[in-house]
């Protein structure tokens, strides 16, 4: 199958854009050499990767603002004809249906990033989609035990974590009360209630730091405004975008991730800090209450100041912070990554499919 001068797989993964946000890095942590049936079409945006068989741009020059975006990336699966069609969020899942109703031979899977719905456009097209969809797919056990309620179909979990190289873990000695956030800057992340919290931290340990990554996005004035709160407003770095995969100093120094999230599904980024040694601090959203445990391996956030007693006094131990840093990096050793059980996922309904095509071909 062709599409372009590209070559297309027997299955296609339908992505809205590239971008820095857990689901993006998840596609793009997907390995070439695993995925010969597999093809990423990235709707609108250039792609993070290199463009060639297993990552394609779509319409790299446009945004999701444009309506061409969803006709290009119609015409593209209709064109592609692949055996399955996998939709993340809902303006990939929108085209899923059109495809599905144009091509009805088509196998549809909807997937499901999050415990929450966006909004109304989210709702009726993620209500849709899982209605034709052959089967649902869920970042975690969390959204699916929401999906199943919401949208009474049943779904599987398929592996978010991210795998992180070992030599990423930690190059230089941490500092007991260095914290460190990566993800978006917008308002359902509330990084500024983070800020606020490490603020109350800092009155009590003026050593402490707080490094910030993030591009700029609708939160980012909330936390300027937060940052000249502190008691040092210089202890709070924003350092943009972190580069996708790369762990660069000081996160390595750090001994804290820090996220107050009010809404998650699996939150990739706690998960690749965890793999890094960092102890997570978090409000318990999501996947995140199913793997981060109090005391064990996390620091949770109910009671902001409650949550500042725990992390001063975690600071304070180095039986404490060893202990629970082996911990978080523990909980993932040997946890399937998302492109071994992508693969998996797929690779089951191509089979599937199969077995009915020589069942039918045999009478």
């Amino acid at each position: 199958m062709k599409t372009g001068d590209l070559s297309v797989g027997r299955v296609v993964h339908l992505v809205p854009r590239d971008g820095l946000g857990g689901v993006e890095a998840a596609v793009r942590s997907l390995r070439p050499e695993e995925h010969e049936d597999l093809t990423v079409f990235y709707m609108a945006g250039p792609s993070m990767k290199t463009p060639g068989r297993l990552f394609q741009p779509l319409s790299p020059t446009r945004t999701l603002n444009s309506p061409l975006v969803y006709w290009t990336a119609l015409r593209g699966v209709l064109r592609a004809r692949p055996e399955v069609l996998v939709c993340s969020l809902w303006r990939a899942t929108l085209v899923g249906v059109l495809a599905k109703l144009l091509y009805p031979r088509l196998k549809l899977v909807v997937m499901i990033h999050a415990t929450t719905i966006a909004h109304a456009p989210d709702r009726i097209i993620t209500s849709m989609g899982c209605r034709v969809a052959a089967e649902v797919w869920c970042d975690s056990e969390a959204s699916m035990e929401i999906a199943q309620r919401r949208f009474n179909r049943e779904a599987r979990v398929i592996s978010f974590r991210v795998g992180v190289a070992v030599q990423a873990r930690q190059k230089q000695p941490r500092r007991s009360l260095d914290f460190v956030y990566w993800g978006r800057h917008v308002h359902f992340k509330d990084v500024p209630r983070a800020v606020r919290l490490f603020n109350r931290v800092l009155v009590q340990h003026p050593e402490a730091r707080l490094f910030i990554y993030g591009q700029e996005g609708p939160a980012t004035a909330d936390i300027r405004r937060a940052v000249k709160e502190a008691a040092n407003p210089h202890a709070i770095r924003l350092m943009g975008a972190k580069p996708p995969g790369e762990y660069p100093d000081p996160i390595s120094s750090c001994t804290f991730f820090l996220m107050t999230s009010k809404q998650e599904g699996m939150a990739v980024a706690v998960v690749e800090a965890m793999q890094l040694g960092l102890i997570p601090v978090v409000t318990p959203v999501g996947e995140i209450a199913n793997y981060c445990k109090a005391g064990k391996n996390a620091i949770l956030v109910g009671d902001d100041d409650q949550a500042v007693v725990e992390v001063i006094r975690v600071g304070a131990s180095d039986k404490d912070r060893n202990r629970m840093s082996a911990a978080a990096v523990e909980w993932w050793t040997g946890a399937p990554d998302y492109s071994t059980d992508f693969r998996r996922a797929y690779s089951r309904l191509l089979a599937a499919k199969g077995l009915r095509a020589r069942e039918q071909a045999n009478g």
